[in-house]
């Protein structure tokens, strides 16, 4: 049935999700405290903690005042592609934060002349500030939007018979993929700058996983819209060979939530 393969699809969405939000934290903090020589950003445990509380305050005024504006102005679909090129757009930023990665003339040897180490490594900051900032600032739209959008699809698509179950499965299949994403992404960070001696790569399988989610949601609108019009034919062609109001009834609220706009669900609600 659609619905089922619906459900299946946002299930692996969310858990595709859970996964990268999990990761990306974990590239944050390796990022910002590699040193500037190995392809980091050469920042202190002060400057990470001064990253995360901008991304917090940000992230909760974006909430506050910005996302409901989106979901109605863009509707659920178009909101969620935003969110995922948002957090592909920050992880790219990220890794052009650093210096090293963009070529820049700086030299960060520490046998340099004590003057020159001191003028390139401040040009370095300036220079990783005002990009991990504009990464900041991608990411609180990202982690602000994909999440509560895809969960807001999935209790749409599963009828009131399921909510519980299909909540709670993605629920409990999330935490196990937010688990392992710090893990699996540690083992990719170290092996892509230490081993590969290729750092975009880490930022490039990210990217990636939140690219197929956004493939997969559109898969997803695909169904819901093809399959919407063969219901509301049967119901049309149907209904008149009903014999009672109550099955007639039944008919009418076949997967309501299923065929009708998520966003307008989500704006009477």
């Amino acid at each position: 049935m659609a619905r089922d393969r619906v459900l299946v699809i946002l299930t692996i969405v969310i858990c595709f999700l859970s996964f990268g939000n999990g990761a990306v934290f974990i590239v944050i903090v390796l990022v910002t405290t590699t040193p500037l020589s190995s392809g980091g950003l050469g920042m202190s445990e002060q400057d990470l903690g001064i990253v995360f509380v901008t991304f917090g305050i940000g992230a909760c005024i974006f909430q506050l005042t910005s996302y409901r504006k989106m979901v109605t102005k863009f509707g659920m679909y178009t909101t969620f592609y935003i969110g995922s090129t948002s957090m592909a757009v920050a992880l790219f930023l990220m890794y052009f934060a650093s210096p090293v990665s963009v070529a820049l003339p700086i030299q960060v040897n520490e046998s340099s002349v004590p003057q020159m180490l001191s003028a390139a490594s401040n040009q370095a900051k300036v220079y990783a500030w005002v990009m991990i900032m504009l990464a900041t600032a991608f990411l609180c739209v990202a982690f602000m939007v994909v999440q509560p959008v895809v969960r807001a699809l999935l209790s749409n698509a599963a009828d009131k018979y399921h909510q519980g179950l299909a909540q709670g499965a993605s629920i409990s299949l999330s935490a196990l993929l937010r688990a392992l994403g710090p893990f699996v992404v540690s083992a990719v960070f170290s092996a892509s700058y230490r081993i590969l001696e290729f750092p975009l790569l880490i930022y490039i399988s990210l990217a990636l996983l939140y690219f197929v989610s956004s493939f997969l949601v559109i898969f997803v609108a695909r169904i819901l819209r093809t399959a919407g019009k063969e219901e509301m034919s049967s119901r049309h062609d149907g209904i008149e060979l009903l014999s009672s109001d109550r099955e007639q009834q039944e008919v009418i609220d076949v997967a309501p939530t299923l065929f009708e706009e998520p966003s307008r669900i989500s704006n009477e609600s």
